[in-house]
């Protein structure tokens, strides 16, 4: 049988062997829209086109890649970069590519390729790309699984170690300080436990509270699949665990020195709360849990704050120190507020919350790394305070307020660590101090959520810590910048312009006759003499005392924030609907013809009429120096009516000018002028309890109007 020659395989029949570029052309044909064996216009040449006379004719084509290269596409030897080629870039959306993130992908598409879609990227760029793409994939937690739980573990730097057991499997989370054990059962968490094996009793009375919430953060909700729920709590108070473990070591134990300034934290609020439930009782005898929590509640938000270890849902140390409409209970079934630090409603389409949470305002206490050179570092004890609490104010400090008795804070002794070989200081004259260290640890508050403040009042609240604003941060945003972000469709302000936001919300009215209806506001406001602000989150401190001092300044401006985001939609450019918190009543033990108005105002009654009149126009200006000041200006009995307020430290909140308690209401009786009498003080103790300019504004028309 005589071998075939070269020549007679290839006319035999078509050769098996494609360029990526007749590759391409016959993926062109094949998705054509033409007929098989029909002529049309053709932007991919065919192999007869690469080869004969026509090869002249194709190279003249823009689209050519053989008109920018001295050899034709189809050759023999392939190109030294392993680049796709294409003919044209039809060929490329015939195989559905992006030539723009084909060329993302190695700086270009050469070799052959179209020239021109991306510059090349060198090896610096590729890895800063790749770097950026691995810090994106570790913002996913992942979700709860076996394999996810230990991947999560690993990636705070702590150590994971299965066990087999009969039933199921352990993973022991463990680092040089702490351990966490987490059993499964065909991948599902049956149990959580937290236990510090080198830490002291007071540390370690606290971890079943700790381990709870780790087993709350692994536990599916009802009728949900484990695989369909995040491990990003999770991951966040195991993290916050982590990195006090890491920061900690054989002569200085972190978790020790949070233990301590909450154990100080604790005797001040339980004395506080005393002073507060002696003065309640002289005027109220009745003791119920009501009694109690508004206890808890004005301790909470007008003293020392009140520390909570391992509350809600995260692992760590607390201070609360403001609840947003903390007058008003939370629910009547459970009147405790303990743990409640975030907002939950769920709303229909008439824009009515069934259910929603008061918001706490909180600053969880923890350690970071500092040089002690510095800021002071941090230091163990449990006696940051004396045991009698409080002193005569004669012997007041410049950090204490001006009242009869002040707290008695203590200097706890410094914390003195053994120099590591090699750290020495070279320069030391006595052996003994060169031989002997500060931890390089310090305190922080992380405040959650962040606080807008103006430029001015960081600087005094980093001042009163011992610190300046670092200069990198100073940019150039406003007050009202930060609490309403600018929308893409609005305008640049004029330095010392004036800004304007328009806003339409949706407020349920419940009327004297029992009809609930839905009246739609126009909000505008108007930010005069803007002020720079920023957005403070965290905030460094060497003694409790100092971030006690600086509780009444972010309680001014956590009501302040509060009060505009409540009159105000997230998003102040288009149409929003006004979220009606649950309480039926407001909480007074005393209460007037105002609390029980404004009880009927925030009762969660869904509407049964609609109101279809014109909206309610209310014009709000904001100033923010020397002191926060809002005026709101409203329609009020056929008269314009106005209203100024000034919010002070703690959150006071004092009326300064008015003309509505002047406004004769319309068609006024002998009969009900008592029940329309209002004062003064009605006015600020019903901004009190609304925390809200639209309905303290239906309020008022509703008594008034």
């Amino acid at each position: 049988m005589a071998t075939p020659t070269p020549s007679s395989k290839q006319t035999a029949g078509p050769s098996n062997t494609m360029t990526p570029g007749s590759f391409a052309n016959h993926l062109a044909t094949a998705f054509s829209p033409l007929p098989a064996g029909t002529s049309g216009p053709r932007s991919v040449p065919s192999p007869a086109h690469l080869s004969g006379p026509h090869q002249s004719k194709a190279g003249k084509s823009p689209f050519n890649p053989s008109g920018l290269h001295s050899s034709p596409i189809a050759t023999s030897n392939p190109p030294s970069n392993p680049s796709i080629n294409f003919d044209s870039p039809s060929a490329a959306i015939a195989l559905g590519l992006n030539l723009g993130s084909i060329a993302s992908l190695d700086g270009g598409l050469t070799g052959g390729g179209i020239v021109g879609a991306g510059h090349p990227r060198s090896d610096e760029e590729r890895k800063e790309k790749l770097e950026n793409i691995l810090s994106l994939l570790r913002t996913k937690p992942g979700r709860i699984s076996e394999e996810g739980v230990e991947r999560i573990a690993k990636r705070t730097g702590l150590e994971c170690l299965w066990e087999n057991e009969i039933e199921g499997r352990t993973l022991s989370i463990a680092g040089s300080a702490v351990l966490v054990d987490v059993g499964f059962k065909s991948n599902i968490v049956e149990h959580v436990a937290l236990t510090l094996p080198t830490s002291s009793d007071a540390v370690n009375a606290h971890a079943p509270k700790g381990a709870a919430i780790l087993q709350a953060d692994l536990t599916a909700p009802q009728g949900v699949s484990g695989i369909n729920t995040t491990l990003a709590k999770f991951g966040n108070n195991l993290e916050r665990l982590a990195r006090l473990d890491k920061l900690s070591t054989a002569e200085l134990s972190c978790y020790e020195a949070i233990s301590g300034v909450y154990a100080s934290l604790q005797k001040i609020f339980e004395h506080e709360k005393k002073v507060v439930n002696q003065s309640t009782r002289a005027n109220n005898s009745k003791s119920d849990v009501s009694q109690n929590e508004r206890d808890d509640r004005e301790v909470m938000s007008k003293k020392g704050g009140r520390p909570m270890m391992h509350a809600g849902r995260r692992v760590g140390l607390s201070l609360q120190y403001w609840m947003g409409r903390r007058l008003v209970p939370t629910s009547e079934e459970n009147p405790s507020f303990i743990g409640a630090d975030s907002i939950s409603s769920s709303t229909d389409k008439l824009g009515h919350c069934d259910a929603l949470k008061s918001q706490v305002w909180s600053a969880t206490i923890e350690c970071e790394a500092s040089l002690a050179e510095l800021y002071p570092p941090i230091r163990v004890s449990e006696n940051w305070v004396s045991e009698k609490i409080t002193k005569s104010e004669a012997d007041n400090e410049i950090f204490e307020s001006s009242e009869n008795n002040v707290t008695d804070w203590l200097e706890p002794s410094n914390i003195v660590m053994p120099v590591v070989s090699g750290q020495g200081d070279a320069m030391a004259i006595d052996s003994s101090i060169s031989a002997h260290r500060l931890p390089d640890i310090r305190f922080i508050a992380k405040l959650e959520p962040p606080i807008v403040v103006p430029l001015q009042t960081a600087v005094d609240i980093y001042a009163i810590v011992g610190i300046s604003i670092p200069p990198e941060s100073l940019r150039p945003t406003t007050f009202d910048g930060l609490v309403f972000p600018p929308s893409v469709s609005e305008g640049p302000v004029q330095q010392g312009g004036t800004r304007e936001l328009k806003s339409q919300k949706i407020v349920v009215v419940h009327r004297a006759n029992g009809d609930v209806i839905e009246r739609k506001h126009k909000n505008t406001l108007h930010a005069q003499k803007q002020d720079f602000g920023r957005l403070i989150d965290e905030i460094p401190f060497s003694h409790p005392k100092q971030l006690v001092v600086i509780l009444p300044i972010l309680r001014q401006f956590a009501l302040v924030g509060s009060i505009l985001h409540n009159s105000f939609s997230n998003d102040h450019t288009s149409n929003s609907q006004l979220k009606v918190p649950s309480p039926k009543q407001a909480f007074n033990p005393n209460k007037s013809n105002v609390d029980e108005e404004l009880a009927a105002l925030l009762a969660d009654n869904p509407p049964n009429q609609t109101h279809s009149i014109d909206p309610l126009p209310i014009d709000i200006t904001l100033i923010t120096q020397p002191m926060p000041r809002i005026s709101i200006t409203f329609p009020l009995s056929d008269q314009v009516a106005y209203l100024t307020f000034e919010v002070s430290h703690n959150a006071d909140i004092a009326i300064v000018d008015q003309n509505i308690l002047s406004i004769n209401p319309k068609e006024a009786t002998e009969a009900d002028s008592k029940h329309k009498q209002m004062t003064a003080e009605d006015l600020k103790r019903a901004l009190e309890i609304t925390e809200d300019l639209g309905i303290f504004v239906e309020f008022l028309r509703r008594r008034l109007d």
